[in-house]
C-alpha cells in the first residue's frame, strides 16, 4: 500500500511549562474521538507538542470476514456489534513508539489487536499501514510491539484473524503465533521463531541483549460472567462472580539463541504490560492487575501486584513482588534510574502514585494525586472501577530520572524526586480538542 502522503501536522507550545525546571524527556501518546486520531510527541524540554492527525480507519473486507464467521454471541463483553468490535477494540490506538530515526510505530488494538502497525514518519509527515496487505493477508499484531535496545528493528507477535475467530467461536484453543521483527529503516518484516500460544496477546518485547522475547496474553473475564445489569441491581450476582475467580495467565518466554520456549504462570490475575529492567536484562517487572470486563466498565476484583521475574537459562522464576491493601491496577508502570538505584512509578486506582524499590519490591513513597474515598469491597467482594476527570492514566520518567510525568484525560501533572513533591499549583493542559481521549498508553521515545 503506497504511503497517506500529507498527513496533518501542528506543533503546540506548552506555555504553561515555562515555570518548570529543565525536564529531560520526550514521550509520545495517542489520542482518539469519533472523527479522527491524533498522536502526539510531547516534548517537555523543548515545552512543544508535535501532533499528527488520521481520520479513523475502517476495513469492509475484515468486516465482513467478522459477520461472516465470528457468531454474535461470542463477541467480548460490552461489545454488540461486529462494526464495534472492529471499531473500538482492533483499530484504536494502544502505543506509539518513536524510533531515533523519526519513525512513529503505533501499534493498534484496544483490549485486542490490531490488523497492522501504522508507521509515521515525523520528518516527511507521511503515513502507511505495515504490511500494505493487509486487507488480504490478515493477521492481528500485538497490542504493544517494542523497539529494540539498539534501535534497529521493532518486535511483534502477530497470528492469522481465522485462528482469533475460532478461539472466539469456541472451535480452538490456540493460535499459530509467529514472532517476527521490523527493520526500522526499511519496514522490512522476518520470521524468527513460530510457536502455537494463545492469542490476544497484550504486548511483546525483547531483552536488551537481543537473546529473549516475552509475551503476554491478555484475559480478564470471571469464570462466572457479571450480570448484565450495575452492581447495585444484582449484588448477589457480582458476588458469584468475583467467588468463581479469574483465570491465570501464562506469560512465554523464547530463547531466539536456543530457538526455545517456556510458560510461566502469574500469581496474581491478568498479567498485561511487563517493563525490562533499565540495567539487567535479564529481569523485568509484570503488572498483574486483577481486573475483569463487564458491560459497564473495568471491575476491579482485588488487589493487584508488580512481578519481579527473573530469566534463567531454562525457565522464568518469580524473583519478587509488591502488593498491598491499595495497590489496584489499571493503567501502566515504567521502571527508572535515580540517583544509583532502579525504581518502578505506577499509577493505582482511584489517587496515587506508587514508587517501588526494585531491588527490595518495597514501596518507597506513596503519593496522593488528589483527594478520593478508598474502593469499598465490602458488599460484593468487588467494585465497579470509578471515573475521575483528574485521574492519571500514563506514567513517564524523565530521562534522568528526576522527574515523573503523568498524564490524566486533560492534563499532565509533574512529580519531583528531587524535592518529593507534585508541581500541582500550575496546570499543564494536553491540549487535546473538546470530546478526544487518551487510547492506550504513553511512551519514552526510544523505549
Amino acid at each position: 500500500m503506497n504511503p497517506i502522503t500529507n498527513v496533518p501536522f501542528e506543533t503546540i507550545r506548552i506555555r504553561e511549562l515555562d515555570p518548570f525546571p529543565e525536564i529531560d524527556a520526550l514521550v509520545t501518546s495517542c489520542r482518539i474521538n469519533k472523527e479522527q486520531y491524533l498522536f502526539d510527541a510531547i516534548d517537555f524540554a523543548d515545552k512543544s507538542i508535535q501532533r499528527w492527525s488520521l481520520p479513523l480507519f475502517s476495513s469492509p473486507p475484515i468486516l465482513k470476514q467478522l459477520e461472516n464467521d465470528l457468531d454474535v454471541q461470542y463477541l467480548p463483553v460490552g461489545i454488540d456489534t461486529h462494526e464495534q468490535f472492529l471499531k473500538n477494540r482492533f483499530f484504536e490506538p494502544h502505543v506509539a513508539q518513536l524510533s531515533p530515526n523519526g519513525k512513529l510505530f503505533v501499534s493498534l488494538g484496544n483490549g485486542a489487536n490490531g490488523p497492522f502497525v501504522l508507521i509515521i514518519d515525523s520528518r516527511d509527515h507521511t503515513a502507511r499501514m505495515t504490511p500494505g496487505d493487509y486487507e488480504s493477508n490478515r493477521m492481528l499484531y500485538t497490542a504493544t510491539g517494542d523497539l529494540t535496545s539498539d534501535h534497529r528493528h521493532f518486535v511483534f507477535a502477530r497470528w492469522p484473524l481465522e485462528d482469533t475467530i475460532g478461539i472466539l467461536n469456541k472451535e480452538q484453543e490456540a493460535v499459530a503465533c509467529q514472532i517476527g521483527r521490523m527493520n526500522v529503516d526499511t519496514l522490512d518484516m522476518d520470521i524468527v521463531y513460530q510457536l502455537e500460544s494463545d492469542d490476544n496477546l497484550h504486548q511483546s518485547t525483547c531483552s536488551s541483549d537481543n537473546r529473549y522475547v516475552v509475551f503476554t496474553p491478555f484475559r480478564l473475564d470471571p469464570v462466572i460472567p457479571y450480570p448484565r445489569v450495575l452492581p447495585n441491581e444484582d449484588p448477589d450476582g457480582y458476588r458469584r462472580s468475583h467467588l468463581s475467580g479469574i483465570n491465570k495467565c501464562k506469560m512465554v518466554t523464547i530463547d531466539l539463541g536456543k530457538k526455545r520456549h517456556w510458560e510461566t504462570e502469574i500469581p496474581t490475575p491478568v498479567p498485561a504490560h511487563f517493563e525490562f529492567d533499565p540495567i539487567d536484562p535479564h529481569v523485568f517487572y509484570v503488572s498483574a492487575h486483577n481486573f475483569a470486563s463487564s458491560r459497564f466498565g473495568i471491575v476491579i476484583e482485588g488487589q493487584a501486584a508488580i512481578y519481579k521475574m527473573r530469566i534463567t537459562e531454562q525457565q522464568t522464576i518469580v524473583d519478587g513482588c509488591f502488593s498491598d491493601d491499595e495497590f489496584f491496577r489499571i493503567t501502566q508502570h515504567t521502571p527508572f534510574c535515580y540517583d544509583g538505584q532502579t525504581f518502578i512509578a505506577v499509577t493505582t486506582i482511584p489517587n496515587k502514585l506508587d514508587i517501588i524499590e526494585a531491588r527490595t519490591m518495597q514501596l518507597w513513597r506513596r503519593i496522593e494525586l488528589f483527594a478520593a474515598p478508598p474502593l469499598d469491597f465490602t458488599r460484593t467482594g468487588n467494585v465497579l472501577c470509578p471515573k475521575y476527570p483528574n485521574m492519571c492514566l500514563n506514567v513517564s520518567p524523565s530521562n534522568d530520572g528526576r522527574f515523573i510525568i503523568l498524564e490524566s484525560p486533560r492534563s499532565f501533572v509533574i512529580y519531583s524526586m528531587d524535592e518529593d513533591r507534585l508541581y500541582n499549583d500550575i496546570v499543564v493542559p494536553n491540549y487535546m480538542p473538546e470530546n478526544t481521549g487518551i487510547s492506550g498508553h504513553s511512551r519514552l521515545a526510544g523505549c
